[in-house]
């Protein structure tokens, strides 16, 4: 099992809304919401290979505008095999306006 620290940026409406999703989601396994509306941290535990989708997950609720990692351990790969395996590129759309 892999696990990340996060740090969800949300909208002002999307606060409360977005800690509560967190609060029920069984693979989130704490919360503590931030100082100011808008920031919640939060613990994600998923396998190893599942992390990246589970962070584009949450980035994709409603109120969600960043996800950021504080930490992301992979114990369980480290365990198993005594390295990190790269997961594979997935490419992604910009949203940068080109020049």
């Amino acid at each position: 099992m892999a696990i990340a620290g996060l740090v969800l940026l949300t909208t002002r409406e999307g606060y409360f809304p977005v800690l509560e999703a967190l609060r029920t989601d069984a693979k989130i396994t704490d919360v503590t919401p931030g100082g100011e509306p808008g920031r919640i941290a939060a613990v994600l535990e998923a396998p190893s290979q599942d992390m990246e989708d589970e962070i584009s997950r949450l980035l994709a609720w409603e109120g969600v505008l960043t996800v950021d990692i504080a930490l992301l351990s992979y114990e369980d790969e480290v365990a198993e095999g005594g390295e990190i395996r790269c997961p594979p590129h997935k490419p992604r759309k910009s949203t940068a306006p080109r020049a």
